[in-house]
C-alpha cells in the first residue's frame, strides 16, 4: 500500500478513534492535501484558459477515484460504528453515494468542498484553513456537517 494511503488511512482511523485529528497527520503524510483537491477541482474551469497536460488529467482522475475510495472507506467506518452500537459519524441518504454518470464523483465532491468551506466562513475562519489537512480528515468533516445526524434519520452503509 503506497505509504501515502497508509498515512490516511490511519489519519481517519485517529480522528475517528479519538475524536480530534493529531498534528501529526499533515498532508505531506497523505495521499492528496484537501488544498490540493480544491485546486484540482478548479481544472476543468481552467481547461477554457489555460491548455490542461497529461499530468493535470491524470492527477484529477486520481483526484476522483481517491474520494470514491475515501468515501467507501468511510461508509464502511460508519457502518462499524453503527454495529458496534455507537452513533453514526454522519446521516447520508443512501442515494447520496450513488455514483452512476461521469462527473458524479466531481459534482458530489463540489457539493462537500463548498459546505465545509462555506461552514468555515460562516463561523469566520479562513477560507484555507483545512487546505493542509489531509482530503479524506477535510472529506469526513465535509460529510458530518453536509449530512449530520438528528432524531429519526437513517444512514447510508457499505451494504448495498
Amino acid at each position: 500500500m503506497h505509504s501515502g494511503i497508509k498515512a490516511g488511512v490511519g489519519a481517519v482511523a485517529l480522528l475517528l478513534a479519538t475524536g480530534a485529528a493529531p498534528d501529526e497527520a499533515r498532508s505531506d503524510d497523505a495521499l492528496f492535501s484537501f488544498g490540493e483537491m480544491r485546486e484540482l477541482q478548479r481544472l476543468p474551469a481552467e481547461s477554457a484558459r489555460r491548455t490542461v497536460t497529461d499530468d493535470d488529467v491524470v492527477l484529477y482522475q486520481n483526484m476522483q477515484f481517491y474520494t470514491f475510495t475515501v468515501i467507501e472507506a468511510l461508509l464502511a467506518a460508519n457502518h462499524t460504528v453503527i454495529s458496534l452500537g455507537g452513533p453514526p459519524l454522519f446521516c447520508a441518504p443512501s442515494a447520496t453515494f450513488r455514483f452512476e454518470d461521469e462527473g458524479d464523483i466531481a459534482e458530489f465532491l463540489g457539493r462537500l468542498t463548498a459546505t465545509l468551506v462555506g461552514l468555515v466562513t460562516r463561523i469566520g475562519g479562513s477560507e484555507d484553513h483545512y487546505d493542509d489537512r489531509p482530503a479524506s480528515e477535510a472529506l469526513l468533516l465535509a460529510l458530518r456537517a453536509a449530512h449530520p445526524c438528528g432524531v429519526g434519520l437513517e444512514t447510508a452503509s457499505a451494504e448495498r
